[in-house]
């Protein structure tokens, strides 16, 4: 997936040690199999994210099956880090309640929501100062007039993308029309 290419899954992947890299233009079908990146510990650039898009890099996924971040303190299912991402299907969870779901964190990234489910751990409503909602997307607040995030479609479980609160009230991700 580095370089790029069409990929269509024929099993389950479990990521023991490392995220997905993209680089290339990716199309990703599910194809009903799931992607999981297991509790590990945390290295510089690490964590447990499944995904990371590069400023090269277009990742299209596509198709029935789940993106899952399991990571007591962090991860995310889908970084981009300067490159885009097209969502139009898949179900997305992260396990963290500091991690989200979708998540920018560079100039130039792009992020567009077709459709697909996504479910975000519950902030902990006991520690003062966490949110009491779900933060399925985000991005770095030094770079938040800098990237581009929309959501045309899916299903956000306990998260309203036109009213993002992580990000600020009346944060919009919801382009007019949509």
């Amino acid at each position: 997936m580095e370089n790029g290419g069409e990929i269509t899954l024929n099993t389950d992947i479990i990521l023991k040690e490392s995220h997905i890299n993209v680089k290339g233009e990716v199309i990703l079908n599910l194809n009903g199999h799931t992607i999981t990146a297991k509790n590990r510990p945390t290295q510089s650039g690490e964590s447990s994210n499944v995904f990371v898009v590069h400023p090269t890099g277009v990742l299209t996924i596509n198709g029935n099956g789940k993106i899952i971040s399991e990571k007591a303190d962090q991860g995310v299912p889908v970084w981009a880090y300067g490159g885009s991402v097209i969502l139009n299907g898949g179900e997305y969870y992260a396990s963290s309640p500091s991690g989200d779901l979708i998540y920018t964190s560079k100039a130039g990234s792009s992020i567009i929501v077709n459709g697909g489910k996504y479910i975000a751990a519950l902030r902990d409503p006991s520690v003062p100062g966490t949110l009491n909602k779900r933060c399925a997307s985000n991005s770095l607040d030094a770079v938040r007039d800098k990237v581009n995030i929309e959501v045309r479609g899916g299903e956000w479980l306990d998260f309203n993308p036109a009213d993002n609160a992580s990000e600020g009230p009346n944060t919009n991700f919801v382009p007019e029309g949509y």
